[in-house]
């Protein structure tokens, strides 16, 4: 990801910094007038004019205007609620070839007292690693977003990437199962998670 700053003045003649932060297509300008920043970008590269309008997403994450309890400004808050709904159908349909099921009676991130340093399970396979990998980059994810309940755990499982267990496997769905049973929801069939 790029980002780009700027000094500028609004038009009070207050100092602040204008942002623009890029990543690969997706671009969102953070400054008292973003359309004209975005439109002098289009001199230069061609943007697609019509997806210019105030942010709803951006690299997953939901992004909306608040206005506080008496502040006449507004506030932009960024949330990973959408993000983790749709990481939840993925992993779902990932894991029920294994006929494994996302679990919603879970109280704890990882196992009490599992020590996954001393896990003695088999290697996974190729493609039960690959999984392994995706799911730690989904919670890699979801902890920049803004999940730092499960900071320590992802942070933990994700030291074992390189040769994982097949319990390694077992745990990291478990944080998965935790964050499932957070949520009541339904996927496309009318089935809850």
């Amino acid at each position: 990801m790029d980002v780009w700053r700027r000094a500028a003045r609004k038009g009070n003649e207050k100092r602040y910094y204008e942002y623009i932060f890029l990543y690969t297509d997706d671009i969102i300008s953070i400054s008292e007038y973003p359309r004209r920043i975005l439109n002098d970008m289009n001199k230069h590269f061609l943007l697609k004019v019509d997806s210019i309008h105030e942010p709803s997403r951006y690299l997953g994450a939901s992004i909306s205007k608040h206005l506080l309890d008496g502040d006449s400004h507004y506030t932009w808050a960024i949330g990973s609620r959408e993000y983790l709904i749709e990481s939840l159908r993925i992993v779902k349909r990932k894991i029920e070839p294994l006929d494994l099921r996302l679990k919603s009676k879970v109280t704890s991130a990882l196992p009490s007292s599992y020590k996954p340093e001393l896990d003695a399970s088999d290697y996974l396979d190729d493609e039960s690693s690959t999984l392994y990998m995706q799911l730690i980059g989904i919670l890699r994810w979801l902890v920049e977003l803004g999940r730092i309940d499960i900071y320590v755990e992802v942070s933990l499982m994700s030291s074992y990437n390189c040769m994982p267990r097949v319990t390694h496997l077992h745990a990291v769905l478990h944080i998965f199962f935790l964050l499932a049973g957070q949520f009541r929801l339904e996927d496309c069939n009318g089935q809850y998670l």
